[in-house]
Order: C-alpha cells, then sequence, then structure tokens
C-alpha cells in the first residue's frame, strides 16, 4: 500500500509539472501580452492586441515590472516559487488578489455544475441499470436514442437551444436565462427567493447533466451487460434465484466498478463545460472568469485557474481509484489505475 500511495504521489507531481509548465508557455507565446495590452492602452488604443507601439523605454520598464525581460525558465521558477509560498499574484485587469478572484466565483460554479453532477449519478446509474435488465426491448431501443444524442450533443449547444426557446416565450413562463439568481432579494420573501433560484438553476444544470449522465447509462448498461454472461450468474438463475436478487447482491458490484473507474474524468468534463455554459446562460463563476481573463490576458488568473483545475482533476482521479480500492481489494495488491 505504501509503495502504492508513492507511486500515486509521483503521478501527481509529474502531472502538475506538466500542465502547469504547459500552461506557463502558452501565456508566454500567444500574442497580446500584458506589456502589449498596457502600451495599447497608454496610447490610447483599446487594449485588443496589436503590435507594440510607443516608447521603447517605457516597453522596457514595463516587461521588467512584469518579469518578461528574464528568461523563460526563471521566470517558470519564480512563478513556482511564489505558488509554493501561497502567492498567486495579483489580477491585471482588477489589481485584485488572484486567490480572493477565484474564491469569490467558486461557489457560483458550484451550485449548477454539483447539482448536474449528482443528478447524472443519480438518473444515469439507475438508467443504465432498467436498459440491461431490459435490453433489445422498445425501451432500450428509445432510450439508447436519447443517450447518443445526449452524448453527441455538448452542454452549450443544449444551453443555445435553451435560451432561444425562452426568448420565445415556450420556456420563459417556467424557466428563467441569464445568471443563477436575480439579485434583488432584499426585500423578497424566502419562497420567491427559492423558486428565483431554482428557476435560473433549471437550464444549467440539466447542461450540466447530460453528457455525464449519457455516459454513466451507457457504461453502465455494458457492464451489467457483460456480468449477464458470467458463470456464476448461469449458475444463480439456474438455482431459481430471482434476476433482481441477483442483480443486485453480485452483478451490480462487479458491474460497478468500471464505472466508477470514470467517474474522476466528470471532474475534468464539468470544469470544462463549465467555460461555454456558464458564458451561455451569463454565470459569473469560475468558466466566465477563466473566459474573461483569457480574452483580456489576465495571465496570473489564468494561470491559477490551470493550477486549480489541474489539481481537482487530479483529486477527481485519486478518488475514483479510491473507490475503486474499496470495490475490489485486488488492485490494492497490484497498484493498477
Amino acid at each position: 500500500m505504501g509503495r502504492y500511495c508513492i507511486s500515486r504521489l509521483l503521478v501527481v507531481l509529474t502531472t502538475l509539472l506538466g500542465v502547469t509548465l504547459l500552461g506557463f508557455g502558452l501565456t508566454r507565446l500567444l500574442p497580446g501580452s500584458p506589456v502589449e495590452q498596457a502600451v495599447l492602452r497608454m496610447s490610447g488604443g483599446s487594449g485588443e492586441t496589436a503590435p507594440i507601439s510607443g516608447d521603447n523605454g517605457e516597453t522596457e520598464r514595463l516587461r521588467r515590472m512584469y518579469g518578461f525581460d528574464k528568461p523563460f525558465a526563471a521566470q517558470y521558477a519564480a512563478w513556482v516559487a511564489d505558488i509554493v509560498r501561497g502567492r498567486f499574484g495579483d489580477s491585471l485587469r482588477t489589481n485584485k488578489p488572484v486567490l480572493a478572484e477565484i474564491a469569490s466565483r467558486i461557489p457560483v460554479s458550484l451550485a449548477p455544475a454539483l447539482t448536474g453532477f449528482f443528478l447524472a449519478l443519480l438518473v444515469g446509474i439507475p438508467l443504465g441499470l432498467k436498459k440491461a435488465i431490459r435490453r433489445n426491448s422498445i425501451f432500450d431501443g428509445v432510450s439508447d436514442i436519447a443517450v447518443y444524442i445526449g452524448y453527441a450533443v455538448p452542454g452549450f449547444i443544449l444551453g443555445i437551444l435553451f435560451i432561444v426557446l425562452s426568448g420565445d416565450g415556450t420556456l420563459s413562463k417556467m424557466l428563467l436565462p441569464g445568471g443563477i439568481s436575480s439579485g434583488a432579494f432584499e426585500y423578497t420573501p424566502a419562497h420567491v427567493r427559492i423558486a428565483d433560484v431554482v428557476r435560473r438553476m433549471a437550464m444549467p444544470v440539466v447542461c450540466y447533466a447530460i453528457s455525464g449522465l449519457a455516459v454513466l447509462a451507457a457504461s453502465m448498461k455494458t457492464a451489467l451487460i457483460r456480468e449477464f454472461r458470467r458463470e456464476y450468474m448461469t449458475t444463480a438463475l439456474s438455482k431459481g434465484l430471482p434476476l433482481k436478487k441477483v442483480i443486485f447482491r453480485h452483478a451490480l458490484r462487479n458491474a460497478i466498478i468500471p464505472v466508477l473507474a470514470g467517474i474522476g474524468s466528470f471532474f475534468n468534463l464539468f470544469f470544462a463545460s463549465s467555460i461555454f455554459i456558464e458564458k451561455v446562460f451569463e454565470i459569473k463563476g469560475m468558466g466566465m472568469l477563466f473566459f474573461d481573463s483569457i480574452v483580456g490576458r489576465d495571465y496570473p488568473v489564468v494561470l491559477g485557474l490551470i493550477l486549480i483545475h489541474a489539481i481537482v482533476n487530479i483529486t477527481g482521479r485519486l478518488v475514483s481509484q479510491l473507490l475503486l480500492v474499496l470495490a475490489d481489494p485486488g488492485i490494492r495488491v497490484t497498484g493498477s489505475m
């Protein structure tokens, strides 16, 4: 077990090194650096990407201020040293600490994303179970079409469809696009506040859940059908045991293992989806912050979000591996993924 933990730790450190190195390198290679943005603002420009124009002395001063005058390795080492000391720097757009900027957006992002995640679990796994039990039936065929559509259509495309339908009045009476609350709650009764949040969160939650739900349903169905063909299932059924009893006592535990292995990837899926879903629904969360920071070349915030995204993704994979170890002790011995 100790060797397994050490190997996982080495994988975590290597992954963080690779992700941060790649992200840091991209911020230095992309056009429109903070130096160019600052020079354009001082020269009366719009701040959009353009060649640097202006006083060369001022440009050099800005390069030194942002640390761009140092070699790439020195810049990266200095950034890592600051991160280790808990210094993420300040936002170039708002001059607020990066951690404060990100922390203020986390609750806004977690509310719809976690609700969508648990909705995917609560619907996807039972749906896959029912599809396996009633395979080759009309229900299985119709739900297969729905699952394939859910898997193929990105959440933000579904969000755009919701926006269009709400715009012509089809959904506007039940659901509300735009943020997760109206914000005008000072003199509003509690039940009205709750109803407002539910109506605004319904569309984003469905958009977050749809892809994960489809993947879980398909994975659960495939894993259970594989278990149905094993010898122990045939033996148990030949003894007269009810099918549902055999499934819930034996097959389900074995079938859930590959499903657990994929749960960690959902953390990555939900974070990636948040960039587009939050933009579509005007939710001021981490996804919107990431989008605005890239457009505004706010590299300290971009790098902070990349690091947090990597940590969340790695944590999700470690959690899924821990669940696998608990479900199948044999994995503890081999140390396999």
